[in-house]
């Protein structure tokens, strides 16, 4: 019985020499052994990094306030693509640097977070190479850069300019006809006869000297025609006539447009004095909201083209706007380029001037 057990355990110990042999044959040489543990540090260092980002934070602050991203959404005007990959530490589903910093800023805002230095933290976060590399901000970057516009080809150019010119001669030669037919038309027109002043009386043939013993003011040319001459009174001055205004086609007066200038409300502006970012309106109904850090609005008007709002002095103001095209962003009276390409929804585009590039 005792000489059959060790039989069994030597060919237990004989089988599994020959398996470990067979693992180590198929082994590539130099190839080192995968243990269970540096899978699993591995896995551990990434979830700690994951962790420490900002996204994870958002989310647990909001999950800890009990708020749906539904309504983050809604309350904020940010898509919810955008907050779930804020959410989620994945920087290339942003459209941009400048709208991921905004969204932070807003979203850290709304969640009662220290915005700054969670914007501080994200900014570390993105690395300028990712910005760089990422192809879709051809279309989503939030502004365009001044003198970053696409070159036109010679030919296309002197072919535009060819049409200038022609249509500014044809202008000319316009303005031209228009005033020659006003003058054939001046000149055309006869004078008014002094019959037309005398209401119709016909003229009086000249007489002789012989006839100044007749009874003045009647003339004798036949026995049954007798004409009276009326005398029309003399102008002591010329009939002073007022100038006329210029009037538009539906006869009001015209009314020299020009542009407003807008800031926030006087209690702010008293305690803030003026930022050194301006922004511009190139289009007429052009909507645009400015919002503290806090989420709180500040302005949102309509302007008209070529109305100007001038930001307050404060840390985490951001624009809102239905297009981007509508507005061109200026920093210390200087134009960097318009907020954005036309038609773009702005929902929350940081205007401080670090973030813009400068």
């Amino acid at each position: 019985m005792d000489d059959r057990v060790v039989a069994d355990k030597k060919a237990g110990a004989e089988k599994e020499q020959v398996e470990k042999l067979t693992l180590d044959e198929d082994r590539p040489k130099g190839a080192r052994r995968i243990h269970l543990h540096d899978i699993q540090d591995e896995a551990e260092a990434k979830a700690n990094d994951k962790a420490d980002r900002v996204g994870t934070a958002l989310r647990a602050q909001r999950l800890k306030q009990g708020l749906d991203l539904a309504k983050v959404s809604g309350d904020l005007k940010i898509r919810r693509p955008y907050l779930e990959a804020l959410e989620d530490s994945r920087d290339s589903a942003l459209p941009g640097r400048a709208y991921a910093i905004g969204f932070v800023r807003t979203y850290s805002a709304y969640l009662g977070m220290d915005s700054k230095e969670v914007v501080d933290r994200f900014k570390l976060e993105i690395s300028p190479e990712t910005e760089l590399t990422d192809e879709r901000l051809g279309e989503e970057y939030p502004y365009v850069e001044a003198g970053s516009e696409r070159r036109w080809p010679k030919g296309s150019l002197l072919i535009l300019l060819m049409i200038s010119l022609a249509a500014i001669y044809g202008a000319w030669q316009l303005s031209f006809s228009v005033d020659q037919m006003v003058s054939g038309r001046s000149a055309s027109v006869s004078p008014v006869s002094s019959a037309g002043l005398n209401n119709g009386v016909a003229p009086v043939a000249p007489f002789s000297g012989a006839a100044s013993d007749l009874p003045a003011g009647t003339i004798t040319g036949a026995p049954e025609t007798t004409v009276t001459i009326e005398t029309l009174p003399t102008l002591s001055s010329p009939i002073l006539v007022p100038p006329v205004a210029a009037t538009t086609s539906s006869g009001e007066p015209e009314v020299a447009l020009e542009g407003k200038q807008y800031g926030v409300d006087s209690a702010i502006a008293a305690a803030t004095p003026a930022g050194r970012v301006t922004l511009r309106a190139l289009k007429n109904d052009a909507w645009l909201r400015i919002e503290a850090a806090n989420g709180k609005a500040l302005f949102s008007e309509t302007l008209k083209a070529g109305d100007t709002f001038v930001t307050p002095d404060q840390e985490g103001l951001v624009m809102v706007a239905r297009d981007a095209g509508a507005f061109e962003i200026l920093v210390d009276q200087k134009s960097i380029g318009l907020a954005g390409p036309n038609g773009l929804v702005l929902t929350g585009l940081s205007l401080n001037p670090d973030d813009l590039g400068l």
